[in-house]
């Protein structure tokens, strides 16, 4: 159990160490997007405003493309969203296999008591069938010629 609580504790912290990334660059790189995007809005406002057909057709289809970069990947959590599915899979896998395993041997023992049974049952009707036959046989009764019944 303290074995286990290791490699928990030791996963833990590889997984916290692997989160901690410096974002500071992306936030740079965020802003001076954002700030493009802006000035590029502000030069095609400007050319509108003159009657610049182009541009009144640039502002109406424009699409904003500040914000749309991706962030930075952090290494650990990529593999970690390999990896934790696939392990994952791997144990439930192996439990599955375990319950089958219990549950043919919990049918087996059920079929054995059950053909053991049939087997007893069986031995008692062969050892039935070697002894004599049991044969009743009538018994006779004399009737006199004049009346009453009497046994011999």
């Amino acid at each position: 159990m303290k074995r286990i609580i290791t490699v928990f504790a030791a996963v833990a912290a590889l997984f916290l160490a692997g989160c901690a990334t410096d974002m500071s660059k992306y936030y740079d790189v965020q802003a001076k997007a954002i700030e493009a995007d802006n000035n590029a809005v502000m030069g095609l406002a400007a050319a509108a405003a003159q009657g610049n057909q182009g541009a009144i057709m640039a502002l109406a289809m424009r699409q904003g493309q500040a914000g749309k970069i991706a962030p930075p990947q952090d290494k650990a959590l990529q593999w970690a969203s390999i990896l934790v599915p696939a392990a994952t899979n791997i144990y439930g896998i192996n439990r599955n296999a375990a319950i089958s395993m219990k549950q043919l041997d919990a049918e087996v023992e059920m079929y054995g008591t059950t053909m053991g049974a049939f087997g007893t049952l069986a031995g008692q009707g062969i050892d039935a069938a070697a002894k004599d036959p049991l044969v009743i046989q009538p018994t006779i009764v004399h009737v006199p010629a004049g009346g009453s019944l009497t046994s011999p």
